[in-house]
């Protein structure tokens, strides 16, 4: 988009305008390193996996505002180096035939590393972005399931099942 495209919406049913402007950034680029283990144990009746990984991004894009006050708000996209890292575990047990119990479980940290100076003398990106966290980005989470297998007449199955899950507070942008 040109710096004079504005978009109008609705929002909540009253007409919003938006402005998008361009500025240059690279390309968005990942290194990443995993380390996982996938078992099985007691007669494959428990299944454990884990994994810790490491991202590096450069150039991670995130939309700002960079008229917040303005009547008109003003986004553009920003490219900063951000890393995350963290930790995977999914385990499942069979305790019978028919009953089965799984555990999720994650962590994750994820923070942009610094704040590049902008085109167009907009300035440090830092002063667009509220804080260090990475927007949407879940710090740890974890979901119990509890499910039980009931056979019907006609070899049908009928398999109800009980969730619980767990989500740390998180940033939105």
């Amino acid at each position: 988009r040109r710096s004079s495209d504005l978009i109008v919406a609705a929002f909540m049913g009253q007409p919003v305008t938006v402005a998008f402007k361009v500025l240059p950034f690279d390309q968005e680029r990942l290194t990443a390193y995993e380390v996982g283990s996938k078992n099985r144990f007691l007669d494959n009746q428990l299944q454990v996996n884990g994994a810790l990984f490491y991202y590096s991004y450069s150039g991670y894009q995130e939309g700002v505002n960079i008229a917040p006050a303005s009547p008109v708000p003003e986004f553009i996209t920003v490219g900063v180096p951000v890393r995350m890292y963290g930790a995977e575990l999914d385990a499942s047990y069979l305790p019978t035939l028919i009953d089965r119990i799984s555990l999720s479980a994650g962590a994750t940290d994820a923070q942009i590393k610094s704040y590049p100076t902008l085109a167009d003398g907009l300035g440090s990106s830092q002063q667009y972005l509220s804080q260090k966290r990475l927007p949407g980005v879940t710090p740890v989470s974890v979901t119990l399931n509890y499910s039980h297998t009931f056979t019907l007449p006609g070899g049908s199955k009928l398999v109800p099942r009980a969730e619980a899950r767990y989500v740390d507070g998180y940033y939105l942008d």
